[in-house]
């Protein structure tokens, strides 16, 4: 698998998908139960873009008992986006969605251009020794290159869609369970997926909801 060298920008970020051998479930897991979303380190700055994206007053959190995920296949359209590309060891994934999402906030603003989503995380590839992601914002309009922050795109197509509830500490319970499903329904996950983080991080974890958005090959 070709590593992208830092300082080298790829040409079509939000369109490539990584053509590497296809993992089994167990594996997938065993990647994705290493890697770390963003914690407390950036919760202002989350909290405070959530403030600004949001219309009308936050849900007020819910106190019902976890339970299985329910998964969708949809088709979706795609979103123009800002983000900021990193590969970084997984201990330093948070600092880069800190440094990240205030960077994006900064240059959208700068530019006239509204925030119109939550804050995601793509991940292009699984995760090994770095885990390489784009931190971003869906915005109303192509941003103008500034520095790290760059246009992007969430792509288009089938995807399987789920909202964990919970820490993120247990997303890997649900990531399992996602692969148990699209494996009864005869689907195959393609590579290259993304988080959208639905939540105030201020509320109680046990509530956070994240949307998990995985396409389909």
């Amino acid at each position: 698998m070709r590593l992208r060298r830092p300082g080298v920008r790829d040409p079509s970020p939000s369109r490539r998908l990584c053509c590497r051998p296809r993992e089994s479930p167990d594996r997938m897991l065993r990647r994705l139960r290493a890697l770390r979303r963003p914690a407390d380190a950036c919760s202002c700055s989350r909290r405070f873009v959530l403030v600004r994206w949001r219309r009308g007053p936050m849900e007020p959190p819910s106190r019902e008992e976890p339970s299985m995920t329910t998964f969708t296949v949809e088709t979706i359209e795609p979103r123009t986006a800002a983000g900021i590309r990193s590969e970084v060891p997984m201990a330093e994934l948070s600092t880069v969605f800190e440094r990240g999402f205030a960077a994006i906030m900064r240059t959208v603003e700068a530019q006239g251009i509204a925030i119109v989503g939550p804050p995601f995380g793509y991940y292009p590839r699984m995760p090994a020794e770095t885990v390489e992601v784009v931190v971003g914002f869906p915005v109303a309009g192509p941003i103008t290159p500034d520095g790290e922050v760059e246009p992007f795109e969430l792509p288009a197509g089938r995807v399987v869609t789920g909202t964990h509830v919970g820490p993120y500490e247990t997303l890997e319970q649900t990531y399992g369970e996602l692969m148990a499903w699209t494996g009864a329904q005869g689907l195959t996950l393609a590579e290259g997926m993304w988080e959208s983080y639905l939540s105030d991080p201020s509320t109680d974890p046990g509530t956070w909801k994240t949307l998990i958005v995985w396409p389909l090959a």
